[in-house]
């Protein structure tokens, strides 16, 4: 019970984890929009677009 209990938890707090890179990314765009942050997230390319579609994945496997 123990296993699925952490394999549970790893499983929740993942997309939280894969949000930081794209912060990181989205800070490099000039500053981090909080009013549209979908709209800068759109411009993100390269390692940020990545970044957002791990993010994204992390997600939906949730």
């Amino acid at each position: 019970m123990t296993t699925l209990v952490v394999c549970a938890l790893l499983a929740v707090l993942m997309p939280y984890f894969a949000k930081i890179p794209v912060a990181i990314a989205m800070a490099k765009l000039g500053q981090y929009d909080n009013k549209h942050p979908r709209s800068q997230q759109a411009k993100l390319t390269g390692f940020g677009a990545r970044t957002l579609a791990a993010h994204q994945n992390c997600f939906e496997s949730l």
